[in-house]
Formats: C-alpha cells, sequence, structure tokens
C-alpha cells in the first residue's frame, strides 16, 4: 500500500487537511489551481457561496478534461507533457531556500 501523506492546503480562503497517497506537492498544485479557478469566479460575476463557486469549477474542469479527451491523443499527451514539466519545475522552486512552497 502506498505511504500515506497529510497534506493541508487553503482554498478560497478555508483550510483543509487532505490525506493522500499521491505527492503532497502535487495536491498543493491541485489546491492552488482549484483556489485561484473559485477566485476568479468571485471576481466574475455577483455574490455566490463558496458550494457555488466550487460547482462552477467542478464543471468548468470537467469541460477541459473532455475536450481535452476529444481533441485525440496528442493533444492530450502535450497536455500531459506541460503538467509534467510544470511539476518538474514547481518541485525544484520549492526546494530552493527562501521559497515557502506553493
Amino acid at each position: 500500500m502506498p505511504e500515506q501523506h497529510d497534506v493541508t492546503v487553503n482554498i478560497f480562503g478555508r483550510e483543509y487537511t487532505l490525506r493522500s497517497d499521491v505527492d503532497p506537492e502535487w495536491v498543493r498544485v491541485l489546491a492552488q489551481q482549484i483556489d485561484q479557478r473559485m477566485r476568479d469566479a468571485a471576481a466574475g460575476g455577483g455574490p455566490l457561496g463558496a458550494d457555488r463557486l466550487a460547482i462552477l469549477v467542478a464543471l468548468n474542469l470537467a469541460d477541459d478534461l473532455l475536450k481535452a479527451q476529444q481533441s485525440g491523443p496528442d493533444e492530450l499527451a502535450s497536455l500531459r507533457d506541460g503538467l509534467d514539466r510544470l511539476t518538474t519545475i514547481l518541485a525544484e522552486e520549492v526546494g530552493k531556500e527562501g521559497v515557502r512552497g506553493v
């Protein structure tokens, strides 16, 4: 069984502790993406509660995923390569002295 990690993240002003066997830095990157998307959605319209913003973000992410899947394996592979490069860059930056994570 893969090792489980507790990772504390902040999404839209709330702190969550997540347990996962995924690399903790990757969980932080994902949480940062969700946080940014929720902030963008909140800035773009009228007052919505966090639950409604989360639903909008989930729908947008599902749309992104389906579009990537429908665009073909080459586009999906390119997207995957870009995410791998981003993960490597973030891992290197987080390891530098003076940088406090993602």
